[in-house]
C-alpha cells in the first residue's frame, strides 16, 4: 500500500538529547531564568537562587511523575504563571513564553541532530509525503517548533500536535486521532517513527497506524517484539519507503506489548 504520511516524534528521534545531565541542565535554564527575572522586576523581590530553583524542580517532577500515570500533560507555561504568581510577580504572556524559552535553552544546546537531516526531509517531501510531529512534551510547542526551525527542517512539516496542547500523552488514543484528524489520510497508508516501543509502535498500531523504531543512544540495547521495524538513521527512510512502495506492501502491524 501506498505511504502517504509520516507522524515524527521528536525527543531522540529527530533531535537526540542522548544521555544528558538533566540535572545540570535544569540548574542552568533555572540560573537563566531567575536572572532574567531578577532583571524584570528587581532582585529584591525574588527568593534565593537556591529555593527558587529547588521549588521549580519540585513543581516540574511531582506534575512530571501524575502526568506518567494519568496520561494527562501538563504544560510548562500555565506551571510558570502559577510559580509566579506565588512568587507576587505579575508575568506577561511575553514574559512568559520567554521565560520558557530559557528553560529549555541548555537541553537544546546540548543536544544534536544527523548531519543530513534536511536532505532527508528534502527528499521525503519530494516523495509527496505529508509529514506531522506528534510528540509528548510540557515544553511549549512554539519552543520546540522554534528549535525544528534552527535546525533547518520546521518547514518541511504540514502539522504539528504537541502533548501539552492535546493533554493527552502517548500511548493515549486521543493524541493520534488528534493528528489523524488533521491529516484525513487512512490510518493504513500512514507511518510512525519514535523511540519508544510502547507510543511510537504499539500506541498507533492500535489505530492501525505502522510505527518505526528509530534506534540510538537510550535504546540502542532494548530487545523489540520479532517483525518489528527499525532504523538507524532518519535518512534510512526514503530507501525504506520506495521499497516498500515498489512490492506494493508493508511490514504487519507489530502491536504486542
Amino acid at each position: 500500500m501506498e505511504i502517504k504520511a509520516i507522524l515524527f516524534d521528536i525527543g531522540d528521534t529527530l533531535i537526540n538529547y542522548g544521555q544528558a545531565n538533566v540535572n545540570a541542565l535544569f540548574r542552568q535554564g533555572g540560573r537563566l531564568t531567575y536572572e532574567y527575572l531578577c532583571d524584570q522586576f528587581g532582585r529584591e523581590k525574588m527568593p534565593s537562587f537556591h529555593w527558587y530553583n529547588f521549588r521549580h524542580l519540585l513543581s516540574i517532577r511531582y506534575h512530571y511523575v501524575l502526568s506518567m500515570i494519568t496520561k494527562i500533560e501538563f504544560h510548562t507555561e500555565e506551571l510558570l504563571a502559577r510559580r509566579g504568581r506565588y512568587m507576587g510577580l505579575d508575568l506577561s504572556q511575553e514574559q512568559l513564553e520567554h521565560l520558557c524559552h530559557l528553560w529549555y535553552y541548555p537541553l537544546g544546546k546540548a543536544a544534536y541532530v544527523e548531519p543530513d537531516i534536511v536532505e532527508t526531509f528534502e527528499a521525503l517531501k519530494q516523495m509527496n509525503l505529508k509529514l506531522c510531529v506528534i510528540s509528548n512534551t510540557f515544553v511549549p510547542g512554539y519552543v520546540l517548533d522554534s528549535h525544528l526551525e534552527q535546525i533547518g527542517i520546521r518547514q518541511y512539516f504540514d502539522y504539528w500536535v504537541y502533548s501539552c496542547d492535546t493533554r493527552y500523552r502517548k500511548p493515549r488514543r486521543e493524541i493520534y486521532q488528534a493528528a489523524l484528524d488533521k491529516l484525513q489520510i487512512d490510518p493504513g497508508q500512514i507511518i510512525m517513527v519514535g523511540d519508544r516501543y510502547k507510543e511510537d509502535v504499539k500506541g498507533p498500531g492500535k489505530l492501525g497506524i505502522l510505527g518505526i523504531i528509530k534506534k540510538g543512544v537510550t535504546n540502542n540495547k532494548r530487545k523489540y517484539p520479532e517483525g518489528t521495524v527499525t532504523i538507524e538513521h532518519i535518512s534510512d527512510l526514503p530507501g525504506l519507503i520506495k521499497d516498500w512502495q515498489k512490492i506494493k506492501k508493508r511490514p504487519e502491524l507489530r502491536t504486542q506489548a
